[in-house]
């Protein structure tokens, strides 16, 4: 029997090792399965941190397309604005241009108008000094005529 007590006594002692050998290998299985519990707790608390982040980085995205939507809106109208403006300004220029033409045009025939009249006040000056030199001649045919009567009426008298 001594043999078969040395194999139960060395089953023995290789199943109490095997034990010993399994509660540790549980043992390290636990903490090992703790850490990576604790690990992936952390790490579902950085993902839902990361997630909200995004979210919030996304709705600062949409508010800045909003923004800039309403910029480019703006925008459009200043451009529709000034292009309405600049219609107003060429229409106004037109204008200008007509307006200086008809006072261009008016101050030609203003201008051969004085020239006429001024041609006519000088042909008017020119028959008035041709009457004046009429009239002085006519005078002193007048005149010459008066001396003749005189002297007529001198001979007449004497006689």
């Amino acid at each position: 029997m001594d043999k078969l007590d040395l194999i139960l006594e060395r089953i023995n002692s290789i199943d109490t090792s095997l034990k010993a050998e399994i509660k540790s290998l549980d043992e390290k299985l636990t903490s090992k399965m703790t850490s990576m519990e604790t690990h992936m707790t952390s790490m579902d608390q950085r993902m839902t941190s990361m997630e909200t982040h995004m979210t919030s980085m996304d709705q600062r995205m949409t508010s800045m397309e909003t923004h800039m939507t309403s910029m480019d809106q703006r925008m459009t109208s200043m451009e529709t604005r000034m292009t309405s403006m600049d219609q107003r300004m060429t229409s106004m220029e037109a204008r200008m241009t007509s307006t200086e033409d008809r006072i261009t045009s008016m101050d030609r025939a203003l201008r051969a108008e004085m020239k006429s009249l001024n041609d006519k006040v000088d042909h008017v000056a020119q028959m008035q000094k041709l009457t004046w030199e009429a009239v002085k001649d006519l005078d002193k045919e007048v005149i010459r005529h008066s001396d003749e009567l005189r002297a007529i009426d001198s001979k007449v008298k004497a006689l």
